[in-house]
């Protein structure tokens, strides 16, 4: 059985049966708001991580982790992380 569930409000994305299948699931990128050179980041998917960049490099899983907003300048880069670690979409900012 291949079942696939999608997001509204708080649930959460779930999918069976596609090992194998050729079905590639992908993570929405953060949504970011800047406010006076603070950067304020979400993410509708619980269980996501926000892991970001200031200098303009891709964020790794090394990255620091997006816990509150913080303040910025240059070029800062938002990437989103799912429960096993794999990467996901970003977004570039320009402060």
């Amino acid at each position: 059985m291949v079942g696939l569930s999608c997001c509204t409000g708080d649930q959460r994305v779930t999918a069976t049966g596609l090992s194998g299948r050729g079905i590639s699931l992908s993570y929405s990128s953060p949504g970011a708001i800047v406010r006076n050179k603070t950067v304020t980041a979400n993410v509708q998917i619980p269980g996501m991580q926000i892991r970001y960049t200031t200098d303009g490099s891709e964020p790794t899983l090394k990255s620091p982790l997006y816990t509150k907003p913080f303040s910025a300048r240059g070029t800062v880069i938002l990437r989103t992380f799912g429960p096993s670690g794999r990467a996901g979409n970003s977004v570039r900012l320009k402060l």
